[in-house]
């Protein structure tokens, strides 16, 4: 991995409190309407509760990924490719698609880990 990316990665993860800042006003906003809708029933805890944890589990997989760069030999750039609209293509990297492939993606994994929270809380 270059070092541009490390960087870039890097200071992602770094502007993740204040982007969770933003999103908590942005919240507070909805939140504020929220009487119109009938089942809206998300606090901000449980959000930040499932940012935080996300928020871990991608320092950590940073962590790995920089472990593995690290110890891993410098191999040659892939030459690039070209796609149907002249746009360059870079072959996915296997470290990568496992990140944005895993069992911890999207909206929706957001919105079941929420409701299994809601139920957790409800039952004690």
């Amino acid at each position: 991995m270059d070092l541009t990316t490390v960087q870039s990665i890097s200071t992602a993860l770094n502007l993740i409190d204040t982007k969770k800042g933003n999103l908590k006003r942005a919240f507070q906003e909805l939140q504020s309407h929220s009487s119109s809708l009938t089942s809206f029933t998300f606090t901000w805890s449980d959000l930040n509760s499932y940012f935080t944890s996300i928020q871990s589990d991608l320092i950590l997989e940073f962590s790995t990924l920089q472990s593995l760069e690290s110890s891993r030999t410098p191999k040659p750039k892939p030459k690039k490719q070209k796609d149907s609209c002249g746009s360059d293509l870079v072959p996915a990297r296997p470290e990568l698609k496992c990140l944005l492939s895993g069992p911890k993606k999207g909206l929706r994994f957001m919105l079941s880990w929420l409701t299994r929270l809601k139920t957790r809380q409800t039952r004690v």
